[in-house]
């Protein structure tokens, strides 16, 4: 005859080895600003059978479940992957919702709090590449910027310049341009290079009230220069054989000038 206390712990044991499924990493919070936030967590299934398995999400935005197997093997875990997608009406409130994981006949439920709140960065990024080429003695250099949004919303790009080049490179001037929520946006810049420069330039940009950066190396041997006599100047072999001839007549102008002078003193 089984006891009043055996039947109890046999109960217990029950009840405790039914809990068999268990899940790690879910947060009871997320924080969404204007950009797709993914969140993961672990599903873990601690029994001998291989298990179904279901995720539930109860959201104020739009989401996307962009990873979760339909099994778990036993003895197994597997990844749960989530992208929530924010709205810009949302910014600075608060909305309570809720992940339920279902692991066979076992459920898990994990209330969440979304909070929506304004960009801290701009959410723009570039990719810089480049292009060098020679046409008719002239050596150029093109750099294409791919700018990709992830915002849910439109944004401007301002303030584009390269910063760290020579100055007789050229000058950058671009307007606004927008680039599309979620979308791409492709620039092209062409520098002209004079003097010699190797290193490292930086590509600036802005959007929202942030400024971004990002390195771009250039390398290029610039034409002869001459220094000294004409202060230093970066000159093209053309300039400086210009500058070398006028030096000369000038020399040969003085020369003849004190040559008459020294004449004429004789005939008198």
């Amino acid at each position: 005859m089984i006891s009043k206390w055996m039947l109890s712990g046999l109960v217990f044991i029950l009840l405790f080895a039914s809990v068999n499924a268990a899940v790690s990493d879910l947060p009871s919070y997320i924080t969404l600003k204007n950009s797709p936030k993914e969140i993961s967590f672990t599903v873990s299934n601690a029994t001998g059978l291989k298990k179904a398995l279901d995720v539930e999400v109860f959201s104020p935005v739009n989401y996307e479940i962009t990873e979760k197997a339909q099994w778990v093997d036993p003895d197994s875990s597997e990844t749960v992957k989530i992208k929530f997608i924010p709205r810009g009406d949302l910014v600075g409130t608060r909305y309570a919702g809720r992940i339920i994981v279902t692991l066979g006949s076992e459920k898990i439920e994990q209330n969440v709090s979304f909070f929506f709140t304004s960009e801290d960065s701009c959410p723009v990024k570039a990719a810089v590449s480049k292009i060098e080429s020679e046409e008719d003695g002239i050596h150029s250099i093109k750099l294409f910027i791919y700018f990709k949004n992830d915002s849910v919303e439109a944004k401007e790009i301002t303030g584009i310049s390269l910063e760290g080049i020579p100055g007789d490179w050229g000058r950058i001037e671009e307007g606004t341009i927008s680039v599309p929520a979620q979308g791409q946006t492709e620039l092209t810049i062409t520098l002209s290079p004079g003097s010699s420069f190797s290193g490292e330039a930086e590509f600036v940009y802005s959007c929202g009230g942030f400024e971004n950066r990002e390195a771009v190396n250039l390398e290029h041997e610039g034409s002869a220069s001459i220094t000294g006599m004409f202060g230093g100047l970066d000159l093209d072999l053309f300039s400086v054989w210009l500058l070398v001839d006028l030096f000369l007549f000038v020399i040969a102008a003085v020369l003849l000038i004190a040559f008459i002078a020294r004449f004429i003193k004789r005939v008198k």
